[in-house]
């Protein structure tokens, strides 16, 4: 089977587990590992502490568009909307009606923070929760089949430091 480029399918497989490929990679497969671990660490908890947050929910809105992007109209990210091409944040609805077609709904705690992200239709979309401890923001995006992604987000003061964004498959395993 050849591709485009005229590279064979098997030179490519032999590139790939080539010992110049694995070196390029060792940075990239450690932060995978990192970041695999982290979501180990959450095991089954995840179901627990969306249980407990959601008690503390006090006001929500729903937004439509934005499907292609973590948290639609949320996104930490200044700018993963612009570098990722034709998406968008979508919008808040300010009210709902029999027209509207809700995409997420946004819960918000006492103090007006976003902890809950839930997106439809339910029975089979992602369900976020955040997570803020001092500068740190992380997100756990989940369904039925497990932890889906990581996202984290540091901050110093309202000013976003980084954003990563991770995808999990829970049926994969780093050795």
């Amino acid at each position: 089977m050849e591709r485009e480029n005229g590279e064979s399918f098997e030179q490519a497989v032999r590139y790939f587990s080539s010992e110049e490929n694995i070196t390029k990679c060792q940075p990239f497969i450690l932060e995978c590992q990192c970041y695999s671990d982290k979501i180990m660490n959450f095991g089954m908890t995840y179901q627990a502490v969306y249980k407990e947050t959601s008690t503390k929910v006090i006001r929500e809105e729903y937004g439509v568009g934005g499907e292609t992007i973590q948290r639609g109209f949320y996104n930490p990210s200044p700018i993963v909307d612009i570098v990722m091409g034709n998406a968008n944040r979508g919008k808040i609805l300010k009210r709902i009606t029999p027209k509207s077609k809700p995409v997420r709904k946004y819960l918000f705690d006492e103090f007006g923070m976003l902890v809950l992200v839930e997106n439809f239709p339910l029975n089979i979309g992602c369900k976020e929760i955040i997570i803020r401890q001092n500068d740190m923001e992380t997100g756990i995006s989940f369904d039925d089949n497990g932890i889906q992604a990581l996202s984290e987000c540091i901050y110093r003061g309202n000013q976003i430091l980084s954003y990563v964004f991770y995808l999990y498959n829970t049926k994969v395993y780093l050795k």
